[in-house]
């Protein structure tokens, strides 16, 4: 699962570079309209997906780590265990979304700011 989350990172850093190479110089004056574009939030999403993959699986995985350093007695591969572990997947991968997804919903747009522009 861990590869999940890297390759999503991956994805979105080279749809950051692309669109680096395609705006060029150019970023500044279409700022404003990026950061409020549907783009600019898949990508956000995608960036925040595959951390937060990474980071949650790490932490189950070092939970489980301590856990069973406490046991001498190597686990037994039952479809109980099997079941937990694929509970704890699924329960990270859609934690990991709605953590991303959340700032999107529109009725919750005045607590979660995509972009400000002050005119002088």
């Amino acid at each position: 699962i861990i590869s999940l989350g890297d390759l999503i990172s991956g994805g979105y850093l080279l749809a950051i570079a692309a669109l680096d190479a395609w705006y060029g110089s150019q970023y500044c004056k279409v700022q404003m309209s990026w950061m409020t574009s549907n783009m600019c939030a898949i990508i956000g999403v995608m960036s925040t997906v595959g951390f937060q993959i990474s980071l949650y699986t790490m932490t189950f995985l070092s939970i489980l780590r301590c856990t069973r350093c406490s046991d001498l007695i190597p686990p037994k591969k039952t479809k109980r265990s099997i079941a937990k572990i694929l509970t704890a997947v699924l329960l990270i991968v859609m934690f990991s979304i709605s953590t991303a997804v959340i700032p999107l919903i529109p009725q919750l747009e005045d607590i979660f700011v995509n972009g400000i522009r002050y005119d002088p």
